[in-house]
This record gives structure tokens, C-alpha cells and sequence, in this order.
């Protein structure tokens, strides 16, 4: 009997006794993608830009405003009107809808663009002296971007 005793306290011990769950590293970042104006998009390259733009109770330099574009090679030189996306946002970290944000993406095919806010949603995630991190998920009609990104600050 004091064998079984043993035998089961053992028992309850190795199944109380479980592997530390070890820390999983972080899932991969989707980029930026979505349909714009009847295209897809994937953001390739992201810059923040100072431009003199202000926002509900926003003055320019409160906001980061982020450029997302298509093509890899477009940076902190390139033309400003290379990049389709603009995302205006608190320079702070947290997550941010409606009248804290500005998005506009413009038509390729013309000099109107689209301004989703209602039901959009920017995060930010992280800020460095020379990089922003964060989430962004607009739609407005058939248009929508969703995921990641990583804008490096132009000086």
C-alpha cells in the first residue's frame, strides 16, 4: 500500500510538473496590402515625411505622417508623388481611430484620392530616433489596406 502511495505522489508530480513555455518569437509581419482603386497594393517602402499638414486638433509637427509605396526603390529621395498612401497619426504610441487619424490614398487614374477615417484603425507600435512601427486596417467603398509597416524617418 505505501508503494502505491508513493507511486501515485510520484504520479501527481510529473504531471504537475510542466515544461516553462518558452517564449515563441514573434509571428512574421504581414506588409501593408489591400485593393486600391481596382489594384492590389503591397507597401514595398515606407517613409515618414515632414510636410505641413494639420489635422483636427493636430498641428503638423504632433503628427507623423507616413508614406507607403510600391516600389522598393522609393525612399526618402524620391518624389513625393510616387507613394499612394498617406497615413497621418499621433506621434505616440498607442492605437488610434477616426479624428486622430488621416488616410488618403490616391487614384492613380486621376487627381482625386479616397480619405478613410471611420472605420479605420493606425497602431503604433514602436518609435526610434530613426524608425516607426505599427499596424494600419482602412477601408472605405471597395478600397482597404491592411498590416504591417516599417517607415523610416527622413531627416
Amino acid at each position: 500500500m505505501k508503494n502505491k502511495f508513493y507511486l501515485l505522489a510520484i504520479l501527481v508530480l510529473m504531471l504537475s510538473c510542466s515544461k516553462k513555455d518558452s517564449p515563441q518569437p514573434p509571428a512574421a509581419a504581414t506588409p501593408v496590402s489591400g485593393m486600391l482603386y481596382n489594384s492590389t497594393f503591397t507597401a514595398q517602402s515606407a517613409v515618414i515625411r515632414t510636410v505641413n499638414f494639420s489635422y483636427q486638433n493636430y498641428k503638423p509637427e504632433d503628427l507623423f505622417h507616413i508614406y507607403l509605396s510600391a516600389n522598393k526603390a522609393d525612399g526618402c529621395t524620391a518624389d513625393i508623388n510616387k507613394f499612394l498612401v498617406r497615413l497621418s497619426v499621433p506621434k505616440k504610441v498607442g492605437k488610434f481611430v477616426e479624428n486622430d487619424i488621416y488616410v488618403l490614398i490616391d487614384d492613380p487614374n486621376s487627381t482625386d484620392g479616397a480619405l478613410f477615417s471611420s472605420d479605420s484603425v493606425i497602431e503604433i507600435t514602436s518609435i526610434t530616433a530613426d524608425k516607426v512601427t505599427g499596424t494600419v486596417d482602412a477601408k472605405f467603398q471597395n478600397n482597404y489596406i491592411k498590416g504591417s509597416f516599417e517607415a523610416s524617418i527622413c531627416k
